[in-house]
């Protein structure tokens, strides 16, 4: 139980969260655009796919922030210190990895025989893709790319529950403004805010570090400004759907402006502490609202 436990620590589990979230939302999308169906047991494959190679992204990273003196017992991120070892941690990374092959390669071709090819080779792409992804996640990061890494991985696992669920390999909708397309825009703006926090609160280390982020390129002031814009693009988003969609259920998003006021003033007054999870946070509370916007829509 131990080992469990230290393995949930050190990936990260609670980010899973997301994933679930935005994986909700293809299948939401999915299930409306193609007449009600819901494939839950390769869903629920492809979900876990997603997740252990989220677990993959947060291993790799405290491994080579490790290596590279990134982090140390002094550091805000210290997934290493006082919870698992260097040979553990590659022991996690090993198993997650071993897991998605797993289950890409022998559970979903064996449970799933008459899934369509083209499908399952979607799948195979999909997922080989975002694992890369996981795995150089950190070389992203040191030029200024991460958060449009993290973003790409949050769309991709948005696409590909969309897709098995809809036994369709299609990776963009041919109108740009097909609802599928408009609803990516919003996972991808929640990536990058999140991702945009981390490097935010990693600012003065990252800096050190040699790490070029975007937060370090623009600045403290205007990168906090970029962070607490996209809150607002999200509100604003919510009320084109409204508006494009006739879907007046997207105005249930607009539940988080609260929680985005309170983080606006707490910014602006100098408290940038735990902003990925601030914004993480905020859209926990969105994605049950879209959800629930895109299910009601007919």
């Amino acid at each position: 139980m131990e080992l469990i436990k230290n393995y949930l620590i050190a990936s990260r589990c609670h980010a899973n969260l997301g994933v679930l979230n935005y994986f909700s939302i293809g299948i939401a999308a999915s299930y409306i655009e193609n007449g009600g169906i819901f494939n839950y047991k390769i869903c629920f494959f492809t979900l876990l796919v997603c997740i252990f190679i989220n677990n993959i992204g947060f291993l790799m990273n405290s491994y080579l922030d490790y290596i590279f003196n990134v982090d140390s017992n002094s550091t805000i991120d210290k997934t290493l210190f006082g919870i698992t070892s260097i040979k553990s941690l590659l022991n996690y990374i090993l198993f997650s990895i071993s897991m998605v092959f797993l289950i890409v390669f022998l559970i979903i071709p064996n449970q799933f025989p008459d899934l369509n090819n083209q499908v399952y080779k979607m799948i195979i792409i999909y997922s080989m893709t975002t694992l890369i992804m996981a795995l150089i996640y950190n070389f992203f990061k040191y030029i200024a790319l991460g958060s449009f890494a993290v973003s790409f991985v949050y769309f991709l696992n948005y696409m590909i529950a969309f897709n098995v669920n809809s036994n369709c390999s299609t990776l963009f909708q041919n109108n740009f403004f097909n609802p599928v397309n408009l609803y990516a825009i919003y996972i991808i703006m929640a990536g990058f805010q999140i991702n945009h926090g981390n490097n935010h609160r990693d600012y003065d280390e990252d800096k050190k570090a040699g790490i070029l982020t975007l937060s370090i390129i623009f600045g403290k002031k205007l990168s906090l400004l970029i962070f607490n814009s996209i809150s607002i693009m999200v509100c604003l988003w919510s009320l084109f759907l409204v508006n494009y969609l006739k879907n007046f259920y997207f105005l249930s998003v607009l539940f988080i402006i609260p929680k985005i006021t309170k983080l606006w003033i707490s910014t602006n007054d100098g408290n940038t502490k735990l902003l990925n999870a601030k914004a993480s946070d905020i859209h926990l509370t969105a994605c049950p609202f879209i959800v629930f916007s895109i299910l009601m829509s007919s």
